[in-house]
């Protein structure tokens, strides 16, 4: 009946989450039913019963009741000449046995019922750990293609000397920093609407219906509130790729003023597309220095992109004005050692202290005008700010989306179904 009423009327058999005068066999095909509809079924039941094994065993997830055998039903065993032909060690065994099948199992030992209000707060952390796992994912994901992007960008901009990122500053950011930034974001603290939100079906829904939003995100910032899907890197990307030509300029300027003692009528424009070393092979020493010291300043603009988008990663969607990603103390402890560490690894790859060309690395960064330490220090507060516009406009799309499934479950369950 419960088929031919899928197939008929509606699926709110499947909404349903009570059902009364049940007994093994309805609630073995009613598992069934919900399996072959594609739903995740959670078994909860007490382990003294025999006839839940095969019960937990078909469930995808089950979790078993445990309690003092004195207290199943909130009676006492019988005493005296009416004591049970089974001790209390046999129950015990046959509760260990009955929940072989099952993921884990929830356990009392005093004199109460065991709390189904146990299940309930399983249920909300692990709503919980998805929540923060998924933010995870999204990070390692994003980042990643932020450096794909970088590295593509280097070939197509219109710019002399191609960007160059070499394989060990690639591995830093993915193999450390990401990881590292990545694994602080689980400690997240709980959303405090995640148990009162319905919770989205296993459909099937058409990728097309979000394409025109996607194709903007993909400019700006993405991030969709259906398939959480994160591009927001197109113009950080850009950004990384003219920091290390301006670097790469500004080196062959102050190398070229350090061996005439005078200052230099030309920009570092000039010297990063008309220099009088740029063509001459092989390289000299003042080039490769040069190099070195771009793909420095390139490595840390990353890795300074990476640490300050991690902050809009705390949270789905809410606002780092209303949820402060500063109670996550691992991700704020993280942030800090992945500084420290990317500016050692960055004077690191430019040659150390003193570069390739004989100059001294405090020396150049002194010479480095106030505007690139500007935009190097606006820029990351910028695309957090772009990142909260955009999580606005996402959190009233999540706020309508689960209103519209919460009004669909209500109609379904109360026009819809037969009486």
């Amino acid at each position: 009946a419960i088929r031919r009423h899928l197939e008929l009327v509606d699926n709110v058999p499947l909404l349903v989450s009570l059902y009364t005068d049940s007994t093994p066999d309805t609630i073995k095909d009613m598992i069934s039913i919900f399996q072959e509809n594609g739903e995740v079924v959670l078994g909860v039941g007490t382990s003294v019963k025999e006839s839940n094994v095969p019960l937990f065993g078909q469930a995808d997830l089950s979790v078993a009741l445990e309690g003092n055998p004195h207290t199943l039903f909130d009676t006492e065993l019988p005493k005296g000449s009416q004591l049970p032909v089974f001790s209390e060690v046999d129950m015990e065994l046959s509760q260990m046995l009955n929940t072989l099948a099952c993921a884990f199992t929830v356990r009392n030992f005093t004199h109460t019922r065991v709390s189904p209000m146990v299940v309930v707060d399983l249920i909300r952390l692990g709503r919980h750990m998805l929540t923060n796992f998924i933010q995870l994912v999204h990070y390692i994901f994003v980042m990643q293609l932020y450096v794909a992007t970088v590295v593509c960008l280097s070939y197509v901009l219109p710019f002399p000397e191609v960007a160059s990122l070499g394989c060990m500053s690639i591995l830093w950011l993915l193999w450390i920093v990401v990881p590292a930034l990545s694994l602080s974001l689980l400690s997240s603290p709980p959303d405090r609407h995640i148990m009162t939100r319905t919770p989205r079906k296993n459909e099937t829904s058409a990728w097309t219906d979000d394409a025109t939003r996607l194709c903007m995100y993909f400019l700006v910032r993405q991030n969709d509130p259906d398939i959480n899907l994160d591009i927001r890197y197109v113009p950080s990307a850009v950004f990384a790729n003219f920091v290390f030509q301006v670097i790469f300029g500004l080196s062959l300027q102050f190398a070229a003023e350090a061996a005439s003692l005078n200052p230099s009528h030309e920009s570092w424009w000039y010297f990063a597309n008309n220099g009088p070393l740029l063509f001459v092979h092989p390289r000299p020493p003042v080039i490769m220095a040069a190099l070195d010291r771009a793909e420095a300043f390139l490595l840390l603009a990353m890795g300074w992109f990476c640490i300050f988008s991690s902050i809009s990663h705390c949270y789905r969607s809410y606002s780092i004005f209303s949820e402060s990603p500063f109670r996550n103390h691992p991700w704020m402890l993280t942030c800090v050692v992945c500084v420290v560490l990317q500016i050692g690894v960055s004077v690191w790859r430019a040659g150390g202290l003193v570069g390739g060309d004989g100059l001294a690395l405090d020396a150049f960064v002194r010479f480095i005008p106030g505007y690139v330490w500007l935009a190097l220090g606006v820029w990351p507060i910028l695309v957090v700010l772009v990142d909260e516009l955009a999580k606005q406009h996402d959190h009233r799309l999540l706020i309508r989306y689960y209103k519209f499934l919460r009004m669909q479950f209500d109609t379904r369950l109360g026009m819809w179904s037969p009486k």
